[in-house]
């Protein structure tokens, strides 16, 4: 995994052995940023009312 030239995109690639190509998938720095804070805000609020 890298990151894009502009910063924004994390661009994942890898090898297809079968009919030798390779794979480019690019993901949204933003959309990544995002699914962390949801996680984390269940795992801290379920902290809250746990304690």
């Amino acid at each position: 995994m890298i990151d894009s030239p502009d910063g924004r995109q994390v661009v994942a690639y890898g090898r297809l052995a079968g009919p030798d190509w390779y794979l480019l998938l690019t993901y949204p720095k933003s959309a990544i940023a995002l699914s962390a804070a949801k996680s984390a805000s269940w795992v801290l609020t379920l902290g809250a009312i746990a304690s």
